[in-house]
């Protein structure tokens, strides 16, 4: 039963990644596509909606690269929680206040980096949907009224 959860979970976490890798790749190619299209754009106030959609998208961007950077401080910090547990640094006693405090501690700390990552995660997507949309109005602002 434990080797089909570690198998689901790797599954589960290498499925998140993916995901948060095209987002990263799509947003990046909308960017660029972006500012090729925009070559020779006429400077009136239309371009607000294309600077707001970069800036989303920029923004969409970030959120990614924050989002597998938390990803990686919780795994790094479960991978030592897992080293205590395992007795690498040593026999330590369950009771013993200070290994308490510091497994305590991880586990807070693995918590909070992975509700961060879900964050991030979440963000990501929404302002990647919310850059094109303003990209689209620019589009069709350019199209109806330019």
């Amino acid at each position: 039963m434990n080797e089909q959860l570690a198998d689901l979970h790797k599954r589960h976490e290498a499925a998140w990644n993916k995901f948060t890798y095209f987002i990263l790749a799509i947003t990046a190619a909308s960017i660029a596509f972006a500012l090729q299209r925009s070559e020779g754009a006429s400077v009136d106030w239309t371009l607000l909606f294309l600077a707001f959609g970069l800036c989303l998208w920029a923004l969409s961007f970030w959120c990614g690269i924050s989002e597998l950077k938390q990803a990686s401080h919780a795994l790094q910090k479960n991978y030592t929680l897992l080293e205590i547990e395992a007795g690498v640094y040593g026999r330590v006693s369950d009771g013993n206040p200070d290994v308490l405090s510091v497994k305590r501690s991880l586990s807070e700390a693995i918590k909070e980096a992975a509700s961060k990552a879900d964050t991030y995660h979440s963000w990501q997507l929404r302002l990647y949907i919310s850059g094109a949309v303003s990209y689209v109005f620019w589009h069709f602002a350019r199209i109806f009224l330019g």
